[in-house]
């Protein structure tokens, strides 16, 4: 991996940065315990992620642009893999 893991601390500028969203360290802390969050890995007590796991999670939780939330009810709409690459967030390998 070429990639340097970063802290927790570190991962919630990143998604700030990344996509915009304001998640706290007690929400990552969360997810960490119950799933749902990103890939991480522990070094002693502390926890790191790596960026590419981070980027990940945000476009696997990402849904399509849509004009209501009962769109994705109506609709079940999420990106497809072949939209995912279009927009560059996805390897077509």
């Amino acid at each position: 991996m070429d990639q340097h893991p970063i802290s927790a601390r570190e991962a919630i500028t990143y998604l700030k940065s990344f996509c915009g969203c304001n998640y706290s360290s007690a929400y990552l802390a969360k997810l960490r315990c119950v799933g749902g969050g990103p890939i991480f890995t522990k070094i002693g007590s502390s926890i790191f992620y790596y960026p590419t796991d981070l980027d990940s999670w945000i476009r696997e939780n990402t849904t399509r642009r849509m004009k209501s939330t009962s769109s994705v009810a109506e609709h079940g709409e999420e990106y497809s893999h072949e939209e995912l690459a279009d927009n560059g967030w996805v390897s077509m390998e």
